[in-house]
């Protein structure tokens, strides 16, 4: 017989919203000034937003360690 399922309760993490991420303006050249400027906010938004939510991941994983089980 397989063994039970291991059911944990676990509290709500703090889960990051959505950056609105700057427009590219696509009248210019994608390498003009004003493009790269937005280019970079972007890349340094999606990086705080991937570390926003691996941080939420871990602590449901922080949580979801199941106890020690008893040997019979």
């Amino acid at each position: 017989m397989p063994p039970a399922p291991v059911v944990v309760s676990v509290l709500p993490c703090p889960a990051p919203s959505r950056p609105p991420l700057p427009p590219v303006d696509g009248t210019l050249p994608f390498d003009a000034p004003t493009n790269i400027a937005a280019l970079l906010e972007r890349d340094d938004m999606a990086r705080a937003y991937v570390r926003a939510l691996e941080a939420a991941l871990n602590c449901y994983a922080r949580q979801a360690k199941p106890a020690p089980q008893e040997v019979r």
